[in-house]
């Protein structure tokens, strides 16, 4: 990143978990229970922060709710703030993977970005070393790279308290 970048990147307090529920791919991939994890993160005296990537501003204001979010940055800018949080959490999503390579690149541990697969393999897509959480029970299309679940499905059930608990929270 630049020092432009830096400049750009707004400065986070201690604890804080840089959230990602933002998704191209639509609803197969994107994890419904971002705002719980918020919620629980902030009992437990973390700093949950929203953020997205362009034209996700206000999909992540209303999923954010009471907690803060920042807009969208370009992307050194995100980088730098990937790079400042305690963790991240995101759905398996091209915002995730950056931040998983930014945060390789400044020498985090791997395991502290978290990533949520539904109808996506891990082992296929996921970011090398991410942290994987995913359902205990699957349904026998899985994986489907699907943009939408045409038999009605679900593949999200991911307890926010188990991500939270792999956070350290």
């Amino acid at each position: 990143p630049s020092d432009d970048d830096r400049d750009a990147a707004p400065p986070l307090p201690p604890h804080t978990v840089l959230l990602l529920p933002g998704t191209a791919s639509g609803p197969p991939v994107a994890w419904t229970g971002y705002r719980a994890l918020a919620d629980l993160l902030r009992e437990r005296g973390w700093a949950p922060h929203f953020t997205g990537g362009p034209g996700e501003d206000a999909a992540l204001e209303q999923i954010a709710g009471p907690h803060p979010t920042i807009p969208a940055l370009p992307l050194g800018a995100f980088a730098v703030l990937a790079h400042h949080a305690t963790a991240v959490v995101g759905n398996d999503s091209g915002l995730t993977h950056l931040a998983a390579a930014a945060r390789r690149a400044a020498g985090h541990l791997p395991f502290t970005v978290h990533v949520v697969f539904a109808s996506t393999d891990p082992h296929r897509t996921g970011p090398p070393g991410a942290t994987v959480h995913m359902a205990s029970s699957l349904p026998e299309c899985w994986p489907c790279y699907r943009k939408q679940c045409t038999l009605g499905l679900t593949c999200q059930a991911v307890r926010p308290d188990d991500v939270a608990l792999a956070i350290g929270a």
